[in-house]
């Protein structure tokens, strides 16, 4: 019997070394998501708005030229945590806002809850949530994450964190008093966190959500300064087409001026996460992925570039977004990409490189991995030219062609949808009909919302 001791005790090491191994392989995990960046705010896409440490970021990234997501909030997140359309889970015609009674369905299997799968012992949600407030089985801690730290809905103050008379900011399941800028705030929490789990046993998962720059427009004094703020012309005034009463708080002498101030407090605070990362030596183990959650809006100050349309169309201007991914393991050199890819590929990609075990998806996935990009490669793999993204009731797209508002154009030759084609293209047109109504009848579910919710004082969630 005791010659079996040297024989267990190698197997045991062994096991365990193999172990080990497959854990060390496993990245940290950073996710970084703006709201309603516009696809022209970023120094990298040509943008007048300084982003130095995106603009770095990008020089060892790939970056998704053609990157796609929702064209509005809730929706875009939905396809982040599950990687499947959100029109699939009923969620894709509005956002949550303060009355709605519903949110991402709770049996849904997401990201968090994957992870924490694979071996993720750590996994916090910093910033804005904008899944759900109604009931507390909504909240990210009942979703697979183990921190929170942020606000459940969105379009709050920047500065008192309220929307709709009551404060929304919370750490884990309880109220917040926590006092200042917003975005600042949502930085130093994810930094801190870094901190704590830069040498912990386990790769850790970190999604900062921020709410920049979305509205209300509100930016710090500093940031207007460096804009060129003149206390001396005044605010801009509100007009009849601003959707609510913004705070005079924050506000610059134009709508412009504040959006990019607000912008830069967004790239400082990307640049202090990446510092957190060098600082506890993590940077080259982890895996960072920057995005919009959606387009601009032109109106609150965003630039989309050449690209037609606004936040909340399926033009490229609501739906192509600025992203990249930046990890030193595989990713090399900077890669430029013009193929199409989407918002819910990040759950898939996710996955397989958390070695993360894909039975326990109960749902099919709708993203595909990208992880054939990132493997060292200096040129992106061959195009897909017969994938189809799932846009909206009256939009698709394909690596050539886009179908929208039964118009079609050419976003090779045309990238700013400026030329209907139907009529050249009539063959494609049809084909891409056909394909769009299928798609409505396979995918949209017509669930009923709720809103007729009352929040509760300091959004508390409750039982």
């Amino acid at each position: 019997m005791n010659t079996l001791y040297p024989i267990i005790t190698l197997f045991l090491f062994c096991l365990c070394f193999f172990t080990n191994a497959q854990n060390s392989s496993q990245p940290n995990i950073v996710i970084i998501l703006a709201d309603d960046l516009g696809y022209a705010d970023v120094g990298y896409n040509g943008g007048d708005i300084n982003t130095p440490n995106i603009n770095r970021l990008s020089q060892k990234a790939i970056v998704f030229n053609r990157f796609y997501a929702h064209s509005t909030c809730t929706p875009s997140r939905v396809g982040l945590m599950s990687g499947r359309f959100a029109a699939r889970e009923g969620l894709a015609t509005s956002v949550i806002t303060p009355k709605c009674g519903d949110g991402l369905n709770p049996e849904l299997y997401i990201l968090p809850e994957m992870l924490a799968d694979a071996g993720y012992s750590k996994r916090s949600c910093i910033g804005k949530w904008h899944l759900g407030h109604s009931n507390i089985k909504y909240h990210p801690l009942k979703q697979g994450f183990t921190n929170f730290y942020g606000h459940y809905g969105g379009m709050i103050d920047y500065y008192t964190h309220k929307r709709a008379g009551q404060v929304d900011w919370h750490r884990d399941y309880d109220f917040c008093a926590d006092q200042g800028y917003a975005t600042d705030l949502i930085t130093k929490e994810a930094v801190k966190q870094i901190g704590d789990w830069a040498n912990i046993d386990s790769p850790f998962f970190m999604y900062v959500a921020y709410n920049a720059p979305h509205t209300p427009l509100q930016a710090t004094p500093e940031k207007l300064d460096g804009q060129g703020f003149d206390p001396e012309k005044g605010t801009y005034k509100l007009t009849n087409d601003d959707k609510r009463k913004e705070p005079q708080i924050g506000r610059g002498n134009n709508k412009r001026q504040t959006y990019k101030a607000m912008v830069e407090s967004l790239d400082d605070g990307v640049g202090q996460i990446l510092k957190a990362l060098e600082q506890h030596n993590v940077l080259n183990e982890t895996i960072v992925i920057f995005y919009s959650d959606n387009g601009g809006y032109p109106p609150n100050g965003g630039d989309n570039g050449i690209l037609r349309g606004t936040k909340g169309t399926y033009y490229e201007g609501g739906v192509r977004v600025p992203a990249l991914v930046y990890y030193p393991t595989l990713i090399k050199n900077k890669t430029s990409c013009n193929n199409m890819v989407s918002h819910i590929d990040l759950f898939p990609t996710l996955m397989e490189l958390a070695n993360a075990d894909s039975q326990k998806l109960e749902k099919k996935l709708d993203g595909v991995s990208l992880l054939p990009y990132f493997n060292g490669l200096t040129n992106c793999p061959n195009v897909d030219y017969n994938r189809i993204l799932y846009l909206g009731k009256k939009a698709l797209v394909t690596q050539r062609w886009k179908l929208i508002n039964n118009e079609l154009f050419d976003l090779e030759n045309d990238p700013a949808e400026s030329k209907n084609v139907a009529e050249q293209y009539p063959f494609v047109y049809n084909a891409l009909i056909e394909k769009l109504n299928n798609l409505r009848t396979a995918i949209e579910n017509p669930i009923v919302r709720n809103f007729d919710y009352k929040i509760k004082k300091n959004w508390e969630m409750p039982q």
